[in-house]
């Protein structure tokens, strides 16, 4: 879990995508995709209760996973549709404002994104792209929950399209938890730039680009389907906004602000918490660069995060130094050995290490038994399990 983790996580990863309490699928995602639809409208919605030429007026979207390219050409559309005009909100802040900037980043994009309306903008563009050596981006997340609960509360929200062009997102939760949370569509730019240098680097040389973004896409959307599903939900129009989240181990200010109405049982990182991981990982990957301030919290940015290159943190499989995992190398050789050799003390040196493992990766290894001195239960009065 993200809340447990000493290292600097990203947002997303505070998130548990919600499902349908049922044994199975409510929809199939394959066998029932005739029935599904990533196609949804965007931009100023009109009256629900009439039917008028002003209704036509919306920018339909295949998918809510944009290209660069797709995404200029929505930047230009008011060279040829002159009342479709966009507004870019930059997200980064400088490096030497430190934790303060993060907040104040925050607001104003909330104000800028209401001002920008009030100036006839329809189409809202959060972006990071400003970040360099001397900037430090803000969560793409937090800042579109910010916006768009702002927008929300002002009654604002219906009268734009609000899109995110990030180098955060690169996986389908990413993806999920954005468009969760209420934005119209994604554009992972960063996730783009890797494949193409992975192409030029000869890695995926027997691919175009353009073939390699394709399948990355289709990854992605086929990934929201399948989250759709679980649900119970057919079309994205259902899914956005909707907030089908726990969050976990995430600060009840924060939730109120950015996440207003999705479901937080724990408490944990706060808004200061988020800026030391983000001003931790910029560190990383600028080192002496970035001038950034030091940085006081649970991360502290390791060692080896000053190097030029970044490593490989552990996410997804088990690395000496990385995230934590419940398996481990040591439990499986631990666990191994007590089988095959009949080995006591190796089951004990499992057990021990197993535990150890789960009171730090899980919630329920926080707790302990609450042993009270009572008196025991005498063993005559046990039913005995032929009897169950």
């Amino acid at each position: 879990l993200a809340c447990l983790d000493a290292a600097p996580r990203l947002p997303y990863e505070y998130f548990r995508q919600l499902f349908a309490q049922v044994t199975n699928p409510p929809i199939d995602p394959i066998r029932e995709r005739l029935v599904m639809s990533l196609q949804c409208p965007v931009g100023p919605e009109g009256n629900l209760l009439e039917v008028s030429a002003s209704q036509t007026q919306r920018l339909t979207l295949e998918s809510p996973v944009l290209t660069v390219a797709e995404l200029e050409a929505i930047r230009g559309m008011s060279r040829q549709h002159s009342g479709w005009t966009t507004h870019t909100i930059d997200v980064t802040f400088p490096v030497s404002e430190g934790a303060g900037g993060y907040e104040r980043t925050l607001d104003r994009a909330c104000a800028e994104a209401q001002q920008a309306i009030s100036e006839g903008a329809r189409v809202l563009v959060v972006s990071d792209r400003g970040v360099g050596a001397g900037r430090v981006a803000a969560s793409a997340l937090l800042a579109v929950g910010a916006v768009h609960h702002a927008l929300v509360g002002e009654r604002l929200r219906a009268r734009v399209a609000l899109l995110v062009e990030t180098a955060e997102a690169r996986e389908t939760h990413h993806v999920c938890v954005l468009v969760g949370h209420g934005a119209d569509a994604v554009c992972p730019y960063l996730a783009y730039a890797a494949l193409a240098k992975l192409h030029s680097s000869g890695v995926l040389a027997d691919k175009s680009v353009e073939q390699l973004i394709a399948q990355y896409r289709h990854a992605l959307d086929d990934g929201l389907l399948k989250v759709m599903s679980k649900m119970g939900i057919s079309t994205l129009q259902s899914y956005k906004g909707a907030q089908c989240f726990e969050a976990l181990g995430i600060a009840s200010d924060v939730v109120e602000r950015c996440f207003t109405g999705t479901a937080s049982r724990i408490e944990g990182t706060t808004l200061t918490g988020f800026a030391a991981d983000a001003l931790a990982r910029h560190a990383a990957a600028y080192g002496a660069e970035s001038g950034a301030p030091a940085i006081e919290s649970a991360a502290d940015v390791k060692e080896e995060s000053a190097n030029s290159t970044l490593g490989d943190d552990g996410e997804y499989a088990w690395r000496r130094g990385g995230s934590k995992h419940v398996n481990t190398p040591v439990t499986v050789s631990r666990l191994q050995d007590a089988v095959r050799t009949e080995n006591k003390r190796a089951w004990d040196a499992y057990v021990d290490a197993s535990q150890a493992s789960v009171r730090a990766c899980t919630l329920r290894g926080q707790l302990e038994l609450a042993l009270d001195d009572g008196a025991a239960v005498p063993i005559d009065e046990v039913e005995p399990w032929t009897a169950i």
